[in-house]
């Protein structure tokens, strides 16, 4: 595993993170070493979750959690999407197109708006030759358009989409 421009064991960043849990190590010492951890989770573009894939990760206050994604972020271990604020909406609107990681956009016919996810996604994967592993579908602000991201991405990107109330998706799942 690569930490910092170094190779690091993954043995050690486990006692790193150990040795933390346990108050000998400051959380600034073991940043790096959970960014890491962190980003291989968010990557194995599978459900993941802090407290069965990131040691000790339930010892972490929200405000560490939000500190781990963010050295994720500067140390180019994960790609950074811009949420462009919107009016009205909680989070705005997510460009992963503009961070590199659409890979297919397909508009989705309006037949097939306030279908379920899963005919949804059946639909499209059609489209496109078949299921992808490790990708998902996002409905973006556009009224129809679809953009195939990854979905480890996209599910720790807080924002809004098509599928948000008063969109043009928006509708049981």
């Amino acid at each position: 595993m690569e930490l910092g421009g170094k190779t690091v064991d993954s043995t050690l960043i486990e006692q790193r993170l150990k040795d933390f849990a346990e108050g000998t190590l400051e959380f600034q010492d073991v940043l790096d070493d959970y960014s890491e951890v962190y980003a291989r989770a968010v990557k194995s573009n599978q459900t993941w979750s802090w407290r069965e894939d990131i040691p000790f990760g339930l010892e972490l206050t929200n405000t560490q959690r939000k500190l781990v994604k963010e050295a994720a972020i500067e140390n180019g271990l994960l790609t950074e999407v811009k949420v462009i604020p919107a009016d009205g909406m909680k989070y705005g609107f997510a460009d992963f197109s503009s961070a590199g990681l659409v890979e297919e956009t397909v508009n989705l016919p309006e037949e097939l708006w306030l279908k379920t996810d899963k005919e949804q996604f059946e639909w499209l994967n059609n489209k496109i030759g078949g299921f992808r592993e490790g990708m998902t579908w996002h409905h973006t602000e556009i009224p129809g358009k679809m953009e195939l991201v990854p979905f480890g991405i996209h599910n720790i990107t807080p924002h809004n989409g098509g599928r948000t109330v008063g969109m043009w998706a928006y509708a049981p799942r």
